[in-house]
């Protein structure tokens, strides 16, 4: 099965990118987890200015390549940097943090083909931070699923993928910070992309606390 799983990864040609802020701690075991699991993929690392060894630490994991910006930019700039550096055909974000296991990056990859344009994850149970982020979140899914004509239960996830070719010509109009999954989401649904909708479990965050806000 380890075969046949390469010989896929390979037809697909994956990039895996990883945006990083400040992530020294986890990026390594990240970047070492996806490596072993994702041989053949592309594994570039992009370093949103941080203060810490998170650049290096990604370089000695081993990373296919580590870009890194001189000012801090935010999550979605750095995404985009990733996405315009990309070789492959789909790009697959994974957060740096270690919030997503290894199973649901591999639902992801597994649910690539031909017959669809994005795969966004949707956690279950959804994870907040307080009732205030969490009635925000509340809020902002309603008003996502009344534009889209769709029930999403998660319209921020870090987790997702995209066919380079299309998503290359909206990255001057998605934001540079957080909500960048949010947007990326509406724009398929409203360009009417072939989705797939895919449920995960998020992990809570190894070290460090979150930088939404």
């Amino acid at each position: 099965s380890g075969k046949i799983n390469e010989q896929r990864e390979n037809a697909k040609m994956i990039y895996i990118l990883l945006p990083a802020y400040n992530e020294e701690e986890t990026v390594g075991i990240v970047v070492e987890n996806l490596r072993k699991e994702f041989p053949l993929a592309e594994i570039v690392v992009v370093d949103d200015a941080s203060k810490d060894r998170t650049f290096e630490t990604a370089k000695i994991a081993g990373a296919s390549k580590v870009i890194k910006h001189e000012n801090n930019r935010g999550a979605g700039a750095a995404v985009s940097t990733g996405i315009r550096n990309a070789t492959g055909d789909f790009c697959v974000v994974v957060d740096a943090d270690g919030q997503h296991p290894i199973t649901d990056v591999r639902k992801v990859v597994d649910s690539l083909d031909d017959t669809i344009d994005a795969v966004f994850t949707q956690r279950k149970p959804l994870r907040t931070s307080g009732w205030f982020k969490a009635t925000g979140k509340w809020i902002l899914i309603r008003v996502a699923n009344f534009f889209a004509r769709r029930k999403f239960q998660d319209i921020n996830s870090g987790l997702l993928a995209i066919k380079r070719s299309i998503v290359i010509h909206y990255l001057g109009i998605l934001p540079r910070r957080y909500s960048f999954p949010t947007a990326l989401l509406l724009i398929a649904h409203l360009l009417k992309l072939r989705v797939r909708l895919v449920s995960i479990e998020s992990s809570p965050r190894r070290t460090g606390k979150s930088k939404v806000r």
